[in-house]
């Protein structure tokens, strides 16, 4: 059993794992549901000269994506566990962890995007909806 402020790493890396494979299904389904989330995000690469179209036909760029969104949801579940000694379990602590991750990992790196102009600037309002 584990003591009161440990990690369980096994369940860390379970909960990773399996939240990056939904995550990265969700991704997906949003890319084929909602095209034009994929339009304008290819016009704003478009605007740093990146081919979105070649990019996403490569089998190594979509499983690093995959990985990417493994790592990413990993982290999440690992500031939960490192952050539900103080805060307790539960939804509050939940959404701490969860707004702590899209800070960083989302709004501070659309901001950056945002300030090339352009496109970038409508794509900053879809960091929400990932």
């Amino acid at each position: 059993m584990q003591g009161i402020g440990r990690i369980n790493w096994s369940r860390v890396i379970l909960g990773g794992l399996l939240g990056g494979i939904v995550f990265s299904i969700t991704n997906i389904l949003k890319g084929v549901a909602v095209p034009a989330f994929g339009e304008e995000w290819a016009a704003a690469m478009a605007l740093l000269g990146i081919d979105m179209q070649r990019l996403m036909q490569s089998q190594a760029m979509l499983a690093w994506f995959m990985v990417d969104s493994i790592l990413f949801i990993l982290v999440a579940v690992w500031l939960y566990a490192a952050i539900r000694p103080r805060f307790g379990a539960g939804m509050r602590t939940a959404v701490y962890a969860g707004v702590a991750v899209w800070l960083i990992g989302y709004l501070l790196p659309m901001i950056g995007y945002a300030s090339l102009g352009g496109s970038f600037r409508h794509v900053l309002c879809s960091s929400a909806r990932r």
